[in-house]
């Protein structure tokens, strides 16, 4: 018998005693992507990554993100159940949950995905790290009213440690996970708010133009960040009207 056949029914007996998932390795999230740019709003695999986020919990919106993820399992056939095995992966869904200050905040949310994964490759997959259930625990330290304009641009002492974790099956009904992964967030409120042409003299905007925001979910940051506070409040200055 060979090593490579000795091998292979080994992994499969472990795996059958420890009902454990695939091995990870072979199933893993690469990095996280930087954020789109409005309007296309559309990230390819071939796209910058990054280390860190920003969240402005002002605009009381999840974090949205995007994570590139590697099937490195090679094609073949699954003759001891009898089903054809491609080892392509059906991601199933993410797992998430968020951490500040070593604490939990929220709870564990699960979202569905609907992607399949060909064997040898790897695809962008959209994940949400900072879930709704989290919001008012990361918005709490900062005392950011969304119903309020933001005294100042505040900043958090405690970014936000986002983990995030995927999981799927193969062809043949193995279950496979990613490892978990971890992405900083700095969290604000109001710093991506432009709230000049709201208060004080804002008589100086009156002929400018009210732009919509640029980024493609309100309150992510991404290269073009900064809403007019005018796409959300009156204006409280008296603006002569033609």
């Amino acid at each position: 018998m060979s090593r490579t056949l000795v091998w292979t029914v080994a992994v499969a007996v472990v795996a059958q005693f420890m009902g454990c998932a695939e091995n990870e390795q072979t199933f893993f999230i690469e990095h996280v992507k930087a954020q789109p740019e409005a309007p296309e709003c559309s990230v390819a695999a071939g796209d910058d990554g990054t280390s860190i986020g920003l969240l402005d919990v002002w605009f009381n919106n999840p974090y949205l993100s995007y994570v590139l993820v590697t099937n490195h399992a090679i094609s073949r056939e699954a003759y001891e159940s009898g089903k054809a095995e491609s080892n392509g992966i059906f991601i199933d869904y993410s797992e998430s949950y968020v951490l500040v200050n070593g604490g939990l905040v929220g709870e564990r949310v699960r979202t569905p995905i609907d992607v399949y994964l060909e064997p040898e490759s790897s695809d962008v997959v959209a994940v949400t790290m900072i879930p709704v259930s989290s919001l008012y625990g990361v918005q709490r330290p900062l005392n950011c009213n969304p119903n309020d304009l933001p005294a100042d641009d505040s900043y958090s002492a405690n970014p936000a440690i986002a983990v995030v974790r995927l999981f799927g099956h193969t062809a043949g009904g193995t279950e496979v996970e990613t490892q978990e992964l971890n992405f900083t967030i700095q969290t604000c409120c109001g710093c991506l708010l432009d709230q000049r042409p709201c208060q004080g003299d804002c008589t100086q905007y009156c002929d400018d133009e009210v732009t919509p925001s640029a980024m493609c979910t309100s309150g992510v940051a991404n290269g073009s960040s900064s809403v007019d506070c005018r796409n959300y409040f009156e204006v409280p200055c008296n603006c002569p009207t033609d």
